[in-house]
């Protein structure tokens, strides 16, 4: 089985497939902490900062752009 795309995770997100805004939140929520915990250099300001973003990602989902990279 193929592993989809973020393009196609989020057309299929976009769609109100709740399962394709899970997979998206968790293929990026590891780097995104990565990224956090360079940041803020706290373990706790990291998963605060983790949290918020991928609120944000969610809620905005239908305004990404085509071929945009999450």
């Amino acid at each position: 089985m193929a592993i989809p795309t973020d393009d196609a995770l989020l057309a299929d997100a976009r769609a109100g497939k709740r399962e394709a805004v899970e997979a998206l939140l968790a293929r990026h929520e590891p780097m995104v902490y990565r990224f956090a915990l360079r940041i803020c250099g706290s373990e706790d300001a990291a998963r605060e900062v983790l949290q918020e973003t991928l609120i944000a990602a969610f809620k905005h989902l239908r305004d990404l752009r085509g071929g945009a990279r999450l």
